[in-house]
């Protein structure tokens, strides 16, 4: 085991085969073994490194930067504003309290942002990324991933797989990226965007009012949740955009469509 005092330390395990890293007050560089380390931060500005092996790792008080590096590590933020590389591994991190930027790095990995205004990259893999409260920006990169905006009006962006992108609360803005993709904007005023591929934009009665900018007729569907049925809808014609509501609550725009072309066949019930 190494323990740190209140000066700035290097507590340097790499040559050791797992080992236990405590650091104390200064702004202290944590070294892990190649084996199955836990190291934990405290008051200061620390680095972590993790190395090799299936770790745990916990951030201090103040601004941290961890590196996870390979193995499946579980990896918690702190106090501060972090910035936590998981690295290569099925990884789980937790960015607690403070604005975090978390890159997940690859393999098949679970992030939570906390309670900031959090940026998550899900690298590659298949990737579950949840924003939690906050403001989030959470980026799935490659992979099929499931991205969960939550609290905060956040931004979702699925890029290369065939992705599942939930807005939660908040006006929130999705967007799908290169292939087939799930878009549910849920409560709030949001803002969807398919990109290449086939895509699904998910409505429910009292999620607020949605837009979607790039429907693609006989391409893209929509469903519908909740109950939701095709005959229950009016669909009208308000300038260049195509309006689907449910008596006086408008539930999507369509942005650049014409009312006429959109009939039963461009709706499906999820």
């Amino acid at each position: 085991s190494l323990i740190g005092d209140d000066n700035a330390n290097t507590l340097d395990a790499t040559g050791e085969t797992q080992s236990l890293i405590i650091a104390q007050a200064g702004d202290d560089n944590l070294l892990g073994s190649p084996g199955n380390d836990r190291l934990f931060a405290n008051q200061g500005r620390d680095f972590i490194n993790a190395g090799t092996g299936d770790d745990t790792v916990r951030a201090g008080k103040d601004n941290d930067a961890v590196l996870g590096g390979d193995g499946n590590d579980v990896i918690s933020g702190g106090l501060g504003n972090d910035r936590i590389n998981a690295g290569d591994g099925n990884d789980l991190v937790f960015g607690n309290a403070g604005i975090e930027y978390i890159d997940a790095g690859l393999g098949n990995d679970l992030v939570f942002g906390g309670q900031g205004n959090d940026g998550i990259n899900g690298g590659d893999g298949d990737d579950v990324l949840l924003g939690e409260l906050g403001n989030d920006c959470l980026h799935g990169f490659s992979g099929n991933d499931l991205l969960f905006g939550n609290g905060g009006d956040d931004v979702l962006l699925g890029s290369l797989g065939s992705d599942l992108l939930h807005g939660g609360g908040g006006n929130d803005s999705l967007d799908g990226g290169f292939q087939s993709d799930v878009l549910r904007g849920d409560l709030g005023d949001d803002t969807l965007s398919g990109g290449e591929g086939g895509d699904r934009f998910d409505l429910g009665l009292g999620d607020g009012s949605d837009i979607v900018t790039d429907f693609e007729d006989g391409v893209d569907i929509i469903g519908l949740q909740e109950g939701l049925t095709f005959a229950q809808l009016t669909i009208s014609q308000l300038g260049g955009n195509t309006q689907i509501r449910i008596g006086d609550e408008v539930l999507v725009s369509l942005l650049n469509i014409n009312a006429t072309a959109i009939d039963i066949e461009d709706f499906a019930v999820v």
